[in-house]
């Protein structure tokens, strides 16, 4: 009973605070945009919104694990492994400035969506050669602003929770735009949400900033091997969490 509880009181709180969360993000678009070109505080609210409803469903604890590792004073690309829905909701907790890739489809919910397209993040249609092109033109477009981006290379959500196959093209916008990568490592969010269900689990969600490769390295290294070699970062952090889960 409680998992079914606790989604029905996840989703009415959304549906009545998504309204008035996306008419403060208008009027903070409308009194910042002149001077803050990068939207970095409509961010910081939607951070706030994002902070707001992971901390609804009582099953749920969350934990942010080196946030200092996260440089601010220039642009990377963010990697991480998809587990969950919650990811993003996760990912907000950094308080971070960056811009989201994410699938097109997330665009189109109403005031959740209608704010991811105010915040100017990227919007992805899989398959769609055009789509890809303008993705790859707002990605260097936010980079060359001084935004980092955050991308998914496993493309969606693992079903079973472990770290599948990245695809090469988050390694490939990397070297081509002179940037460094930063990893990040997600745990429990597939236990909070669990693909292809609404039913909320008991989970406790971590997220941890590894230490970033610099654009030296990205730049001397061949993005499948910039591709193996951040898999196994997130892979061995998210072991090593597991670990001490269970020890403790």
């Amino acid at each position: 009973m409680l998992p079914r509880f606790y989604s029905v009181l996840l989703l009415v709180v959304t549906i009545i605070t998504a309204p008035i969360c996306f008419a403060i993000a208008c009027l903070i678009w409308c009194l910042s945009l002149r001077w803050d070109n990068r939207l970095i505080y409509l961010h910081y609210f939607t951070s706030l919104w994002a902070k707001m409803l992971i901390s609804v469903p009582p099953c749920w604890q969350s934990k942010i694990i080196h946030p200092e590792r996260f440089p601010t004073d220039k642009p990377y690309i963010i990697v991480s492994n998809h587990q969950s829905g919650v990811d993003i909701l996760l990912a907000f907790g950094l308080f971070k400035p960056f811009k989201w890739l994410s699938k097109i489809e997330i665009f189109r919910l109403p005031f959740i969506g209608w704010n991811m397209r105010l915040n100017q993040y990227i919007a992805l249609n899989r398959g769609d050669r055009k789509s890809v092109a303008k993705m790859s033109a707002q990605v260097r477009h936010h980079l060359t602003q001084g935004s980092s981006v955050y991308i998914f290379p496993e493309g969606s959500r693992s079903k079973d929770g472990k770290v599948r196959s990245f695809k090469n093209g988050a390694f490939k916008l990397a070297k081509e735009c002179g940037v460094g990568i930063i990893p990040i490592a997600l745990h429990g969010t597939a236990q909070a949400l669990p693909k292809n269900s609404l039913k909320l689990g008991q989970a406790k969600m971590t997220l941890e900033v590894l230490p970033a490769i610099e654009a030296q390295e990205v730049a001397a290294t061949p993005p499948q091997q910039l591709n193996q070699l951040v898999h196994k970062k997130i892979s061995q952090a998210i072991h090593k969490i597991q670990t001490n889960t269970v020890k403790g």
